[in-house]
C-alpha cells in the first residue's frame, strides 16, 4: 500500500495501534484501583467498572480528535504510568 501525505489510512492501522496500547490503557486504572481500599464492598465492582470505562472512552476520545484536528498521525492516545507511583504515595 502506498500512502500519499494527504492520505489518510484509519482502519488497520488504528486497530493494530489498539491492540498494541491496551495493556497500557487497562494496566493504569488497574494499578490504581488496587490501592483504593475498596474492598469487597456492595458497590466496589460498580467503581471499578466506571473507573476502567471512563479509561478507555478519554483514550478513545483523544484518539478521534488527535486523527481529526492534531497532527492526523493513526496513533493511540492512552494513559501515562508517569503519575502512578507520585499519585500512590
Amino acid at each position: 500500500m502506498v500512502y500519499n501525505i494527504d492520505s489518510i489510512s484509519y482502519g488497520n492501522n488504528l486497530f493494530k495501534h489498539f491492540l498494541a496500547a491496551f495493556s497500557g490503557i487497562l494496566g493504569t486504572p488497574l494499578i490504581i484501583i488496587g490501592y483504593l481500599c475498596l474492598g469487597e464492598t456492595e458497590y466496589a465492582y460498580v467503581i471499578k467498572s466506571k473507573i476502567v470505562s471512563s479509561m478507555f472512552f478519554a483514550a478513545g476520545l483523544s484518539t478521534f480528535l488527535q486523527s481529526l484536528i492534531g497532527c492526523r498521525l493513526p496513533i493511540m492516545q492512552g494513559a501515562s504510568f508517569t503519575f502512578v507511583t507520585p499519585g500512590l504515595f
